[in-house]
C-alpha cells in the first residue's frame, strides 16, 4: 500500500543573489525516491536560511511537518540527507519518538538509517546528531575566525546577499544600479518622501536584489547601508573598508543617514509628520513639544497643540492655528533670508568647504584606528586610549552634524534667492519645508494668549529663535 510522504528540505543561508538551488536539488533527488517506491507525495516541508544546529533559530516548516506526522496524516518523513533533518540530539529523540508512537518512517536519500526498528536504531540516530552537532560548532568557529579576518582587512562580508548596486561579492559597483542609488539620495536630500521615490522605482519596474517591491523601509535601509559608502558591519558597527568602492561620497552619505535616521522623522502619529513645523513648534509654558492636531469636526481647523499625556510632563493648556502659524513662519522666513547675512550665510556655501569637512571627518577616523595601534603595541596605556577615543568622537559628531546641516544647505542653495519661496513652500510638500525650517530655525515657541478665550491669531505671542543668532 502506497505510504503519504512529507519531503523535507533546509539550507542554513541561501546564495549571493537569493537563489535557493539547493533546497531545490534536494527535493529533486527525493521526489525519484518517493516515484520509485510507488508512493504518494502529500506535501514539501522548506525552511530556507535556517539552521539545524542552533535551537534558538525556529523552523517552521520543520514543526509543521512534526505536527502532521503526529495527527496521522503523514506515514513516512524523507530528507536528502541527515543533517538537514537534525543536527542536535533534541530532535533527534522527537523523530525517534513519532517512529516508536506513532509508527513513521523517517529516512533520508544519501545515508538512510538501517532500520528505525532494531534495537540498535536509537544509539545510532543519537550518534549521528552529536557528529552533526560537533560539525556545525567546528563550522560555526572557523567562520567566525575568517569573518574576523576578513573584518581585519576590509574586506566584504563572504556570501550572503547582494547590496543593491554591487557585484562581484561587494567589490565592484554595478553602474546601472549605482545610478538608481544616487538619483534616490538626491531625491530624499531634496526633501522627498521615500514613499514617493518608492511608487516611482516600482512604477518603472525597479525590484530588489530578491525581485521584491520598493517601499519606504527597505528603501530607507538601502540608503543608509554601509556598502553605500564603502564600508561594511561587524559585530554591530560599521568599520571601514579600502576594497569596497563607495556609490556616494562621504559627504552625502553621512547627510543622507543622520537626516533618514532623525527620531523627528518618526512616523508613528501621521498627523504629528504632516505639517511644515512638526517637531519645531513649543510651548512657552512648558517647553514641550506641539504637536499637530487634524480637525476632529467639520469647521475646526488644524491646531498645534500642547498635548498631555501620561508620561509626559507637558501642561496641555496651549494651542494655536497651524495654518495661520505656518504662513506667519513662512513670512518670517522670507523676510529673515532677504535682510539677514548670517541666515543667507547658512544657505549658500561652497562644495569645496564640504570636502574639506569630510576630509577632517576621515582624519579623525584614521587618528582612532592608530591610537588603537599605538596601544597595542604598548606605546599608549589603557586611560591614555580612552580619552583619545573619547576626543575623536565628540570631534567626529561635530563634522557629522555640521555635514548633515550642509547637506541641507547643498539642497536648498539657489531655491531661497528665488523671487516664489512661497509658491515653493507650497509645491515642493510639507517634508521640504520641515528641512527648510529645521536649517534656519531652532525652536518657535508659542506664548499664552494675553486674553483668556481670544481665538484670533496674535503675532505677539510668537517667538522665533533663530539658528544664526
Amino acid at each position: 500500500m502506497p505510504k503519504r510522504v512529507g519531503i523535507y528540505v533546509r539550507i542554513s543561508t541561501v546564495d549571493a543573489s537569493g537563489n535557493e538551488t539547493a533546497t531545490a536539488r534536494q527535493e529533486a533527488d527525493c521526489r525519484e525516491v518517493v516515484a520509485r517506491d510507488g508512493d504518494d507525495l502529500v506535501r514539501v516541508y522548506r525552511d530556507v536560511d535556517r539552521s539545524a544546529y542552533d535551537l534558538s533559530t525556529e523552523r517552521p516548516a520543520f514543526e509543521e511537518m512534526l505536527r502532521d506526522a503526529a495527527q496521522g496524516n503523514l506515514d513516512r518523513l524523507l530528507a536528502w540527507k541527515w543533517d538537514r533533518l537534525c543536527r542536535s540530539l533534541l530532535d533527534a529523540g522527537r523523530l525517534h519518538q513519532l517512529v516508536e508512537v506513532k509508527g513513521i518512517d523517517v529516512n533520508t536519500v544519501m545515508d538512510p538509517i538501517s532500520s528505525w526498528s532494531s534495537s540498535s536504531a536509537a544509539l545510532e540516530v543519537g550518534i549521528r546528531a552529536g557528529l552533526g552537532a560537533g560539525e556545525s560548532k567546528s563550522t560555526s568557529m572557523r567562520l567566525k575566525r575568517v569573518s574576523e579576518e576578513r573584518a581585519a582587512q576590509g574586506l566584504p562580508h563572504a556570501g550572503g546577499r547582494r547590496g543593491f548596486g554591487m557585484k562581484n561579492g561587494h567589490l565592484e559597483i554595478d553602474e546601472a544600479e549605482a545610478a538608481i542609488v544616487r538619483d534616490c539620495a538626491a531625491r530624499a536630500l531634496d526633501g522627498e518622501s521615500l514613499m514617493s521615490v518608492a511608487r516611482d522605482l516600482n512604477d518603472r519596474g525597479v525590484t530588489t536584489t530578491r525581485n521584491g517591491t520598493w517601499n519606504a523601509s527597505n528603501l530607507r535601509r538601502l540608503l543608509t547601508a554601509p556598502h553605500v559608502a564603502g564600508r561594511r558591519m561587524f559585530r554591530g558597527e560599521i568599520v571601514d573598508s579600502d576594497v569596497i568602492p563607495a556609490i556616494l561620497d562621504e559627504a552625502t552619505w553621512v547627510a543622507l543617514t543622520k537626516m533618514l535616521n532623525d527620531p523627528k522623522r518618526s512616523t508613528r502619529h501621521a498627523a504629528e509628520m504632516n505639517r511644515p513645523l512638526s517637531g519645531t513648534v513649543r510651548c512657552g509654558t512648558c517647553a514641550s513639544v506641539m504637536t499637530p492636531r487634524t480637525r476632529r469636526s467639520e469647521g475646526q481647523r488644524p491646531s498645534y497643540v500642547c498635548r498631555k499625556e501620561p508620561g509626559k510632563m507637558a501642561c496641555g493648556g496651549r494651542s494655536i492655528c497651524a495654518d495661520d502659524l505656518d504662513q506667519y513662519v513662512l513670512a518670517s522666513i522670507i523676510e529673515r533670508v532677504e535682510t539677514d547675512p548670517l541666515s543667507r550665510a547658512l544657505i549658500m556655501r561652497d562644495d569645496a568647504e564640504d570636502a574639506s569637512i569630510a576630509d577632517r571627518l576621515l582624519a579623525v577616523r584614521d587618528a582612532r584606528l592608530d591610537a588603537v595601534r599605538l596601544f597595542s603595541e604598548g606605546h599608549l596605556t589603557a586611560s591614555e586610549l580612552v580619552a583619545a577615543q573619547q576626543t575623536s568622537a565628540e570631534t567626529a559628531r561635530a563634522l557629522e552634524a555640521e555635514l548633515v546641516k550642509r547637506g541641507s544647505a547643498r539642497v536648498l542653495a539657489g531655491v531661497l534667492a528665488s523671487d516664489h519661496l512661497e509658491a515653493l513652500w507650497n509645491e515642493r510638500g510639507n517634508q521640504w519645508a520641515r528641512e527648510l525650517v529645521r536649517l534656519l530655525i531652532n525652536s518657535i515657541e508659542v506664548a499664552p494668549n494675553a486674553v483668556r478665550g481670544r481665538q484670533a491669531f496674535d503675532p505677539d505671542r510668537i517667538t522665533i529663535h533663530w539658528a544664526a543668532d
